[in-house]
């Protein structure tokens, strides 16, 4: 085992601990609840990482599943933010319109991830374009 395999291994334990800990400690807060699913998210997009280190062939739905879960928690914790704004702000009346295009998104890039069939410069579209959506 090299010392980056290690790196990622605990990188991946101590984000997958943390991100199920903010879960845990109140799921009705839409702060914590985001905060804890981008960090699960990050942990799963280092483990998919330190799979693609440990096999010898390239494996490419590997490769696509890391590339999905490393963009997945800014899009989490954009929503976070989301929540934190006043509840009198007329932007929270973008809540249901993130959780349902988060699912789609996601949704969507797994399935287009698992049959190869989209440029890499989709992936950054449909990650980036929600997150400039709800900066304007």
């Amino acid at each position: 085992m090299n010392l980056t395999l290690l790196l990622l291994l605990l990188l991946f334990c101590f984000a997958l601990w943390l991100g199920l800990y903010l879960i845990q400690r109140d799921w009705r807060k839409g702060y914590l609840r985001m905060a804890g699913l981008g960090l699960v998210s990050y942990a799963f997009a280092l483990g998919f990482r330190a799979l693609i280190s440990m096999i010898s062939n390239d494996g490419e739905i590997l490769v696509s599943l890391y590339q999905i879960f490393i963009y997945q928690p800014v899009l989490l914790w954009a929503g976070g933010l989301l929540h934190l704004l006043p509840t009198e702000s007329k932007a929270r009346g973008l809540l249901p319109f993130y959780y349902y295009g988060q699912i789609l998104t996601t949704e969507l890039l797994i399935v287009f991830a698992l049959l190869g069939t989209f440029p890499d410069w989709a992936l950054v579209l449909a990650t980036g374009l929600p997150i400039f959506i709800y900066l304007i």
